[in-house]
């Protein structure tokens, strides 16, 4: 059976918060509780997206829209990987943002230099990236992606 992607729910967040806390080389702070996490999924409803497979929560991808929008804590868990999960929600979400007229065309990732199967991921995609040190920042201008227009 194949993963579901769809947008993240308030009652997905227990298992999110387990599998982005046992996902390493994610740059999860301890800061970023349960209450957090529920704020940015309710300040971007619909935006923030899950695979699901036999009811559990596989993957998942916050995308936060502002003055900008950055997408973060993308993780797949193991046993799911090679399925083009990651890919699948990340267009999602964005697609989602795109889909908003008003919204910002920039969007932002950061990873940790470390982390290089994320790097490839993002390169991939499209994204243009500049080490700063201690993260490297992606840049995606969604005015420019043709898939996005896609379904």
């Amino acid at each position: 059976m194949a993963a579901i992607i769809r947008p993240m729910r308030i009652g997905d967040l227990p298992q999110v918060v387990r599998l982005v806390e046992s996902t390493e080389g994610l740059a999860f702070k301890k800061w970023e509780t349960f209450l957090v996490l529920t704020r940015t999924l309710l300040r971007n409803w619909g935006l923030a997206q899950v695979a699901v497979l036999n009811g559990e929560v596989v993957g998942s991808v916050f995308i936060a829209e502002g003055l900008m929008v950055m997408v973060h804590h993308l993780v797949v868990a193991p046993q799911a990987r090679g399925q083009n999960l990651a890919t699948k929600m990340v267009q999602a979400g964005l697609r989602r943002v795109y889909r908003k007229k008003w919204a910002s065309r920039r969007v932002y990732v950061t990873t940790l230099p470390s982390n290089i199967g994320a790097q490839i991921f993002w390169s991939k995609f499209g994204f243009t990236h500049q080490a700063l040190g201690y993260l490297v920042l992606f840049t995606l201008d969604l005015g420019e992606q043709e898939w996005l227009s896609q379904q």
